[in-house]
């Protein structure tokens, strides 16, 4: 029932898909959100399906919903949240700054900016203005800019959605848990959707102090923040960036240009090698530039296997 409570009130906001101040990202529609959710469990043994438990699956069901949901943010929700007196509080054990403060130092280091820096983000190198505060005064570059900021955050927004509901309209949140007997839930939801921004044993240290390390109510958070990780990390597959979309428009943003063709070159990523605690993943880069920010993930890759396994260890 907390599943299917959270999903009738995500799926309507989730679904209009607008991603305002993402307009150049690979998907991150529910179909991204299927994906990681079937990756989890393509990851896990069959010793750990056997022994995982129903709160289990509904912690990892919402989280996974929640981990990249920042993404989503409407310009109305973005100045909600932003505002001096936001709804939105820190969680004193992760954050000292509040989101109003946040952006006041993003805009002072973006005023900062070098040549470098603004062509990776914009593909010129105008100066950085500050974005106006009505939201139909905004331009592409002003979103691009937001984008940036919350990109940063998008992991602490994910557990605080799941807190205090989405920024919307004038400082109001949509709720998405109405019921206050499933708070830890929700709170540890949000934790494993956290956690695939943060560095893993920073969040063991977090269900330490709330005392849910191994097991709370049948949750077993520190599996479900490693498989959460490797799923999302291993969503490279060049779907998430049909090459069909740019014939019919062009992308500004260099880093996003690069993205899109690290997914184009990946051939196959699979389970079923030689080596079965392996994953085999063949890519074909057609530049030096998409062949060392394979490499780039790659080696991602191989580091959180390596740290999560010693963390579960």
């Amino acid at each position: 029932s907390w599943v299917l409570s959270f999903i009738a009130k995500f799926e309507p906001w989730f679904n209009e898909n607008r991603m305002v101040f993402f307009d150049e990202y690979t998907n991150h529609s529910i179909t991204h959100v299927e994906e990681v959710l079937q990756t989890t469990v393509d990851l896990m043994t069959e010793g750990a399906l056997i022994k995982m438990t129903p709160q289990d699956a509904a912690a990892l069901i919402i989280g996974v919903c929640l981990h990249d949901s920042a993404m989503h943010l409407s310009e109305d929700g973005f100045f909600s949240l932003i505002k001096a007196n936001s709804n939105w509080n820190k969680i004193e054990f992760f954050d000292s700054k509040s989101w109003n403060q946040l952006w006041v130092e993003f805009l002072g280091e973006a005023r900062r900016f070098d040549g470098r820096k603004l062509l990776s983000l914009f593909g010129d190198t105008t100066p950085i203005k500050m974005p106006p505060e009505n939201p139909i005064d905004l331009t592409k570059r002003d979103r691009l800019l937001i984008g940036e900021f919350l990109r940063r955050h998008h992991a602490r927004l994910a557990h605080e959605i799941a807190l205090y509901g989405v920024p919307s309209v004038d400082g109001t949140a949509y709720k998405l848990n109405y019921e206050l007997d499933n708070s830890e839930l929700f709170n540890l939801s949000g934790a494993i959707a956290r956690s695939h921004g943060l560095a893993l044993r920073k969040c063991v240290d977090y269900l330490k102090q709330e005392k849910a390390l191994r097991d709370f109510q049948g949750i077993h958070a520190v599996y479900l923040m490693v498989l959460l990780r490797i799923a999302d990390y291993l969503q490279i597959q060049e779907r998430r960036a049909p090459s069909e979309v740019l014939m019919i428009r062009k992308l500004t943003s260099p880093i996003s240009q690069s993205e899109w063709k690290v997914h184009h070159c990946v051939r196959n990523i699979t389970l079923a090698d030689e080596d079965p605690e392996a994953i085999y993943i063949d890519v074909a880069p057609d530049d030096v530039h998409t062949f060392l920010r394979v490499k780039q993930w790659l080696n991602g890759i191989q580091i959180e296997l390596d740290m999560s396994c010693a963390i579960l260890g």
